[in-house]
């Protein structure tokens, strides 16, 4: 497939439960090609970023996407190329044929692109604030933003930021701050904050929208009722850096682990009519990252390199609720959960795991 110059980004509009198209950013012409899936032809009229734009964020829907720069730049970069504006972001609008890109420069550099659920706003952590770009089905995008000081002179740094599944809320957390900043993004206004015992690592909403669960490096667990904001902290077994959620809307669940790839154990939270239901388990190994499948009921947990040079993942399917562990040759690489349509082919579900140095694909079923 022929596309633009020196391409050096590719990536699938990877927002969505069933990708269509392919992208890739190309470094010498500073464009971006597009790819329909279905016959692996380009997609006529690329359209034109800035010299170093190297990440590209999709909304829910694939239709919308951000573009910027997140990669450092160095003087050597720069020859030839003149100035460049780091706080610019590139929005475009890839609904249709008729595809379409606007510039807009922000107060300060974007660190990060969040899309709210409904892919109608835009959610920007900024060195400064936290932008939101509120993009309309028609007509020019809004911008607001919202300012965690009331020093201009000494700004407060959002380091993450969550949105609710009804995209009314954003929760967002301030780098060396122990709170959690409860936004109302429709009356675009701050609603509350929530104290917590540690400066947050991760953020997650349940699938419900009900909940919201904080952690921060330690056996310390805050969680709270959307409702009505009054946090509770539980002190579970396993140490929690990081929440992936899993489970569905009528039984939210979320794994609670440490990428710090020195532990063995994790923590399952499952919300079902009631008070939290929290489990500890123990794999076979110390854990660097879980992943968990679009239909939201199986996880991969990926296991650190052995002394021997091996690796190892753990399947934990929602419904057996028990990991297990299967050796691998070499460490995982990367993966991606896909599915067939087959009735043949049992299970369905499956991931692909890509082994470090090896050459080699494996196919796990779910």
């Amino acid at each position: 497939v022929v596309v633009g110059k020196n391409p050096h980004v590719l990536t699938l509009d990877q927002g969505t439960d069933d990708p269509t198209h392919v992208y890739t950013i190309n470094k010498d012409d500073h464009s971006l090609s597009v790819i329909d899936v279905a016959d692996f032809e380009a997609v006529p009229d690329e359209l034109q970023l800035r010299p170093f734009f190297d990440t590209l964020v999709f909304s829910p829907d694939g239709s919308k996407a951000i573009s910027y720069i997140a990669g450092e730049i160095t003087a050597e970069d720069l020859e030839g190329q003149g100035s460049v504006n780091r706080n610019e972001i590139a929005i475009l609008d890839l609904a249709g044929d008729e595809r379409s890109v606007e510039f807009r420069t922000l107060d300060a550099r974007p660190t990060d692109v969040v899309f709210s659920a409904d892919g109608l706003k835009a959610l920007i952590p900024m060195k400064t604030d936290l932008s939101v770009l509120y993009l309309p089905e028609e007509g020019e995008p809004d911008v607001v933003n919202y300012p965690f000081s009331l020093d201009s002179a000494d700004p407060a740094q959002p380091s993450m930021v969550e949105t609710s599944p009804d995209s009314t809320r954003a929760f967002a957390a301030v780098a060396g701050e122990s709170d959690v900043y409860i936004i109302d993004l429709d009356q675009k206004i701050f609603e509350t904050l929530i104290p917590t015992p540690f400066a947050p690592t991760d953020i997650q909403v349940t699938a419900d929208g009900e909940h919201t669960v904080v952690v921060g490096g330690s056996t310390k667990v805050v969680i709270f009722d959307n409702d009505v904001f009054e946090p509770e902290t539980l002190t579970v077994d396993s140490i929690a850096r990081r929440i992936v959620p899993a489970g569905d809307a009528e039984t939210p669940l979320l794994f609670l682990y440490n990428d710090a790839q020195s532990h063995d154990t994790f923590t399952t939270i499952e919300f079902d009519e009631g008070a939290p239901e929290v489990e500890t388990y123990v794999t076979e190994a110390k854990i660097a990252d879980v992943q968990v499948d679009p239909t939201g009921q199986a996880a991969v947990l990926v296991h650190v390199e052995n002394n021997f040079g091996a690796g190892g993942v753990s399947l934990f399917n929602l419904a057996e609720s028990q990991p297990s562990y299967i050796d691998l040759e070499s460490p995982a690489h990367s993966m991606t959960f896909l599915d067939t349509e087959d009735p043949a082919i049992e299970p369905t579900g499956y991931v692909m795991v890509v082994l470090k140095e090896a050459r080699t694909l494996v196919r796990i079923g779910l």
